[in-house]
């Protein structure tokens, strides 16, 4: 047999047919076996491992045993760092726009949270064009399913205004 989790999945639960009358006997280099002596342990490899399974039927004085296995591939998360343009100054003026890039060398889909000033959801690089200091989020995914997320945050400038105080009176020279 042979299944596939991504590095950081929720515990895999491994199965037997379950009987109350087996033994069952669960061994691997992985030492991450929740219970190596029950028909379903978890497991949280990090590494690709296989789980070896040895069953016995104790009923009788006939002990009939049974072996089996399974491999399990643990696939790497894609990478990402997500960045402004590099001409961003660490704002932008209200009504002004940066490019936003999401970097991964292995992802294959790109998923930004729905957000009205971005140009596209399912691009590495969308423009933002935020009226207020906004924080965004991309999901990321490779061709094994394995994702990762992270956000950056764009700030906004907001307009300066100004005013002249006193006598608005002005002379030439």
């Amino acid at each position: 047999l042979l299944d596939s989790i991504c590095l950081g999945d929720p515990a895999y639960q491994l199965e037997a047919t379950p009987n109350d009358l087996e033994i069952y006997q669960w061994t691997s280099t992985d030492l991450s076996i929740s219970d190596a002596s029950i028909y379903n342990p978890t497991i949280t490899p990090t590494v690709t491992s296989m789980y070896y399974l040895y069953a016995v039927d104790s009923v009788g004085t006939l002990a009939c045993a049974n072996r089996d296995s399974v491999r399990i591939l643990v696939f790497q998360n894609p990478t990402l760092n997500i960045s402004h343009a590099a001409d961003y100054a660490g704002f932008i003026c209200q009504g002004d726009s940066v490019v936003i890039t999401a970097n991964s060398n292995d992802a294959i889909f790109y998923n930004w949270d729905a957000d009205l000033s971005l140009t596209s959801l399912t691009t590495a690089n969308p423009n933002a064009f935020p009226q207020d200091t906004n924080e965004y989020f991309v999901t990321v995914e490779n061709i094994h399913g394995c994702i990762n997320r992270d956000s950056i945050i764009v700030n906004v400038q907001s307009p300066i205004t100004g005013t002249i105080a006193g006598d608005s009176i002005m002379c030439e020279g």
